[in-house]
């Protein structure tokens, strides 16, 4: 099985900086390196993740906003840089 990754400077941390929910609409605020693309995934159960969306080579700050309407319960996201 091969893997990718992407090297990421020193000091160059990726982190959800600010999340917030309003209207059925989850924006999530992300801080880290440019030139990578940003995936934002999204689990109920922490162990099946789906991509939702995939913003192309940002400059950060990154602004992701999930439009879907999902039943109610608890959504994880994460954020996972492609190349």
């Amino acid at each position: 099985m091969d893997f990718d990754y992407i090297e990421l400077p020193v000091g160059t941390p990726l982190a959800i900086t600010s999340a917030q929910a309003v209207g059925g609409q989850a924006t999530l605020k992300v801080d880290g390196p440019a030139g990578p693309d940003y995936t934002l995934l999204i689990s109920t159960d922490l162990t099946q993740w789906s991509p939702v969306l995939t913003s192309p080579s940002p400059m950060p700050p990154v602004f992701l906003v999930d439009t879907n309407r999902y039943p109610p319960g608890l959504l994880f996201y994460r954020i996972r840089l492609d190349d």
